[in-house]
């Protein structure tokens, strides 16, 4: 419950709540996501059936445990759009069980309970989560930054498809901050 409020540029910007919770919220998303896969790897499995959903819960757990370290990571770097991108995939993958209750609930009125279409319709919650958190990321509207002291604001503008970028001549360009880098533009950023 406590992730949701750390999304509201006001709570971030305006007081100490989000690197107050934040410090809770790590070790908290470490905790779910590690004590998933313990119980993915080492809760027993009698008849030998769910080897896809077993992959599946595997892959997602390792991308959840992922996304959070590297988030972690960002933020001690103090690169705020990394640390941002990461820490909603990893937020998007933990209220996957959320979205698992409509994609089995119908995908089950639909497809059947057998044990491929129960692992897809189980995965598809997942995906779904990631697909929605990656539009996001890539959707959300540019706020612009406070200049620092003794600095010139930048000026900034839209181009065709939306992307917030420098003008030129404004500058120093936005690339070289870590805070300005565009997760499009860079990919090895995120």
């Amino acid at each position: 419950m406590l992730g949701a409020f750390q999304f509201p540029t006001a709570l971030r910007r305006r007081s100490t709540w989000h690197p107050r919770v934040g410090r809770l919220l790590v070790p908290l998303g470490l905790t779910a996501a590690l004590s998933a896969l313990w119980l993915t790897l080492f809760y027993s499995h009698t008849d030998g059936t769910e080897q896809l959903l077993y992959v599946f819960r595997l892959l997602f757990g390792v991308a959840m445990v992922t996304a959070i370290v590297v988030g972690f990571t960002a933020i001690k770097r103090r690169n705020i759009i990394r640390h941002r991108a990461w820490m909603i995939r990893s937020y998007a993958l933990g209220l996957a069980a959320s979205t698992q209750i409509f994609t089995l609930g119908f995908g089950a009125a639909v497809f059947g309970t057998g044990e491929v279409s129960t692992a897809l319709l189980t995965a598809a919650g997942w995906v779904i989560n990631l697909g929605v958190a990656e539009w996001v990321i890539r959707h959300r509207r540019r706020e612009p930054r406070q200049p620092e002291r003794g600095r010139p604001p930048q000026q900034r503008t839209q181009d065709a498809v939306g992307q917030v970028s420098p003008s030129p001549g404004a500058g120093a360009s936005a690339a070289s901050d870590p805070d300005e880098r565009d997760p499009l533009r860079d990919r090895n950023g995120c």
